[in-house]
């Protein structure tokens, strides 16, 4: 009886056990899947966006501008940022065209899409009091003072490009790095339009650094993407930079998206991709166990309470990684976060808040995979301002761009998250692929 009995535990046990490979395997299989889908629709928006880039620099002589109205309010923002160094409050600038005359706020919310920031379309074209404006590069064509801007910007990235020619990364210094001394000795520009250059290279040209450390009215430094500053080599003026700007080839971009293929293959290409494949499935299924628990923490909710769940909804999804300008603060210095998401699913979603949720880290251990106990409910909330009532169309990204002054030193992370309606109620969520991000705070 007594050996009955435990063939019966170990048949059971048996059972379980390949309930659970087989689980694993295909949760490892689904992430692979899923991932590879996500990298095939990025490649898609990326090879359309390029088409009509290119289309666009075909078709630019036949494109009419902006209407007068809109003209105004570009040089008004321009004047401003030429004047200030700064982006422009659209309730100081609401009051100066008042004194002449003129109403911005019609024109600004008709102006035609890509020549202003912010892109308030997500929220249904409606400027805010507190809303700071700036023209876009597409923008800076047709105001007063653009052509300088526009010549400001090319001498920096073509400046930036000639830096990393002979560059060759090390372990020593495997970034490359440019100080705002660097720029202005070799330039000759004053503090005014260095400020201006900060905010052109943040705002404008995002893909040629891989991270900008301080703010415009501090000394600051700009780590170079490499790969993707190379093409404005002898670029030296406006005109030349707009034309290297859209003639980015569609190649570069799905190359750096390719697959690496595993050292040592000799067979055919769609070969070495199922080899590749079949690996990448049996690997995924092997470590999902031990993923489970990282990716719990990192997808936790960054508010307490009992009515919240720990993943939103998979149409809604990090395209644009999280970032934190300066990544290295003092206490008391304003920190800025951006990142971007998009709606990948057939029909407008609503996001009732979107913020880049943070908490104090006492533990120093939120950003290392496996620490165990989710760190959201270890420290005092640091959390970014939300943007409120975010109506995303199918198809359509929003970025989020906030402040947030860290007045206490100590170790820190922030997340993006939502809050979100549901059948459950009100939840604060992550965001699919979100990344998070550790910094520490100096004294």
């Amino acid at each position: 009886m007594a050996y009955c009995v435990r063939m019966l535990v170990l048949t059971w046990e048996s059972k379980v056990l390949a309930v659970a490979l087989a689980v694993a395997a295909l949760g490892g299989a689904y992430r692979a899947i899923r991932v590879w889908g996500r990298d095939l629709a990025s490649l898609i928006r990326r090879a359309r966006a390029a088409g009509r880039r290119r289309r666009s620099a075909h078709q630019v002589e036949t494109v009419s501008g902006p209407a007068p109205e809109h003209v105004r309010v570009l040089d008004a923002v321009c004047a401003y940022f030429r004047q200030q160094g700064k982006r422009a409050p659209f309730r100081v600038l609401d009051k100066q065209l008042d004194l002449d005359g003129f109403e911005l706020r019609p024109a600004a919310e008709s102006m035609p899409k890509g020549l202003l920031l912010p892109d308030v379309g997500y929220r249904g074209g409606f400027f805010r009091d507190d809303d700071e404006l700036l023209v876009t590069v597409e923008g800076l064509r047709f105001c007063h003072g653009g052509k300088a801007m526009l010549d400001l910007l090319a001498r920096a990235v073509g400046y930036m490009a000639e830096r990393e020619r002979p560059f060759v990364p090390s372990d020593e210094q495997p970034d490359l790095v440019i100080t705002v001394r660097e720029f202005g000795e070799e330039l000759g520009l004053d503090s005014r339009e260095l400020a201006q250059l900060w905010f052109l290279l943040h705002e404008c040209e995002p893909h040629v650094w891989r991270r900008i450390g301080g703010t415009p009215g501090d000394p600051w430094e700009i780590a170079i993407d490499t790969a993707n500053v190379r093409r404005f080599r002898g670029v030296r003026t406006g005109e030349a930079y707009l034309q290297a700007r859209a003639a980015q080839s569609i190649g570069r971009q799905v190359q750096g998206r390719a697959h690496p293929v595993p050292s040592g293959s000799t067979g055919t290409g769609s070969t070495r991709w199922w080899r590749s494949t079949a690996f990448k499935i049996a690997l995924a299924a092997a470590v999902a166990g031990s993923l489970v628990p990282w990716i719990l923490d990192r997808v936790a909710p960054p508010h307490s309470g009992a009515n919240f769940t720990t993943q939103g909804p998979a149409n809604i999804e990090e395209v644009g990684r999280l970032r934190l300008t300066p990544p290295s603060p003092r206490a008391g210095q304003t920190v800025s976060a951006s990142f971007t998401v998009a709606n990948q699913g057939p029909v407008a979603s609503t996001i009732l808040m979107l913020e880049a949720g943070g908490r104090l880290d006492p533990s120093g251990q939120a950003c290392v995979p496996g620490a165990g106990t989710p760190p959201w409910a270890q420290g005092a909330q640091a959390n970014f301002p939300g943007l409120a009532n975010v109506v995303l169309q199918a198809g359509a990204t929003v970025t989020y761009r906030q402040s947030l002054t860290y007045q206490t030193p100590g170790r820190y992370f922030a997340e993006p998250v939502m809050e979100i309606s549901g059948s459950g109620g009100v939840n604060w969520v992550g965001i699919a692929g979100a990344n998070r991000v550790c910094l520490t705070v100096a004294p």
